[in-house]
């Protein structure tokens, strides 16, 4: 998904005093998100950076934004998040320097509203309105599962980008696996409520109470063989 899109969204978001609109309007977005890029998606619209702190002051951010932009959007959500990661990896000495040359680089392929959009996300002073709980309410919407589950399961996992791929993955009302997803994008770490919503919203698919009925996988979001929380109803 083009960065441009989920600026967009934004923007119309903030814009916009009706609660219902607002979440409508990330519901709208969330559904058309791609797998790989739910999580970058989530963070972003919570106004947060999924590596957190990355090393960057106002300086040197608005230093960096103050040169040419692009004019046509062609930045991905998973290169903007890329390009952090790279940041967040620089230390030692120099590391000023190249962290300014990084993000130069990041802004030179951006559009001037998504600059803007990127100075306020990097600098934790995006108030959109999309905070946790209005995004919850939007994943609900999307993933057609009950609010009060997500928020749930938001509690029990404590990660509001692993829920928001777990939900958007294989909602419970879908009945089977978002396209491009599979059996080991998910696991009891990233969706802890889903048996509660599965016995009661999917006769399609069964998710186990207990470990020990489930099958050794290599889970996505640990990148180690974990039991996935996912088996073929009886």
């Amino acid at each position: 998904m083009l960065l441009h899109e989920l600026v967009q969204t934004s923007g119309a978001v903030a814009s916009t005093r009706a609660r219902s609109e607002k979440i409508e309007r990330l519901a709208g977005l969330l559904r058309r998100v791609p797998p790989e890029e739910i999580e970058v998606a989530a963070a972003f619209l919570s106004g947060l950076l999924r590596q957190g702190r990355i090393g960057l002051g106002p300086a040197s951010v608005r230093d960096a934004v103050s040169g040419e932009t692009a004019a046509e959007p062609s930045l991905t959500l998973v290169e903007v998040d890329r390009t952090f990661g790279r940041i967040a990896q620089v230390l030692g000495r120099g590391s000023a320097a190249e962290r300014a040359r990084l993000l130069g680089q990041l802004f030179r392929r951006t559009t001037r509203e998504e600059a803007e959009f990127l100075v306020r996300l990097i600098l934790g002073e995006l108030r959109q309105g999309a905070l946790e709980g209005l995004l919850v309410e939007a994943l609900a919407r999307a993933a057609e599962l009950p609010a009060a589950d997500v928020r749930r399961a938001l509690m029990l996992a404590g990660d509001l980008q692993a829920v928001a791929r777990a939900a958007l993955v294989l909602g419970a009302g879908r009945g089977s696996p978002r396209s491009g997803s599979s059996c080991s994008a998910l696991c009891s770490r990233c969706w802890p409520s889903l048996p509660t919503i599965s016995t009661r919203r999917s006769s399609a698919w069964a998710w186990p109470r207990s470990s020990t009925s489930s099958t050794a996988r290599a889970c996505r979001c640990t990148g180690r063989a974990t039991r996935c929380a996912r088996t073929r109803a009886a």
